[in-house]
């Protein structure tokens, strides 16, 4: 099942019924089903009066327009329903800063939230040991220049959004 709060849902109906003037389906909702195929059992059992139903999703809430059309859903749908909010947030970032639908080059490419470019790059310094190895050479560091190293990882392999959302360009 889906870890995300998000509504991924679909008005699921069928090509028989809308050619026959009805709109008879119902809205499902994608996180409720562990994985396509069983999304696809709920859809022939919603129209199992139908010998081969052909199923026409005539709405849908939540999932991106790229990713739907009223015969498909994408193969990623079910892939970003592994994702929590805040993920789905900055995944919806990362694409709106021209980064096609890839999971896998977004998690290595996002790195976090910040509060800003400075809190990202003392970050860093942490993670790295840059700290430590100023501490074993007996240097404080107090005299690490945060602003010169937040300055050239923003200016070179990072960006950060409006909601502090951090990425390493690839």
């Amino acid at each position: 099942m889906s870890t995300t709060t998000v509504k991924y849902s679909v008005y699921v109906g069928t090509y028989k019924k809308y050619n026959e003037g009805s709109l008879f389906g119902k809205w499902l909702d994608l996180s409720d089903y562990a994985d396509k195929e069983d999304f696809y059992i709920a859809c022939r059992d919603l129209h199992m009066d139908e010998d081969d139903p052909e199923f026409m999703f005539q709405d849908f809430e939540g999932v991106p327009r790229s990713m739907m059309s009223e015969s498909s859903i994408d193969e990623e749908v079910w892939e970003m329903l592994e994702l929590d909010e805040d993920d789905l947030e900055a995944l919806g970032e990362w694409m709106d800063n021209g980064n096609d639908f890839d999971i896998d080059r977004f998690r290595d490419a996002f790195q976090g939230n910040f509060d800003n470019e400075k809190d990202y790059a003392d970050h860093c310094a942490k993670e790295t040991g840059m700290y430590d190895v100023m501490e074993k050479a007996g240097i404080d560091e107090r005299y690490f220049d945060l602003d010169t190293y937040s300055y050239d990882l923003f200016n070179g392999d990072c960006w950060i959004s409006d909601t502090g959302n951090v990425f390493i360009c690839s």
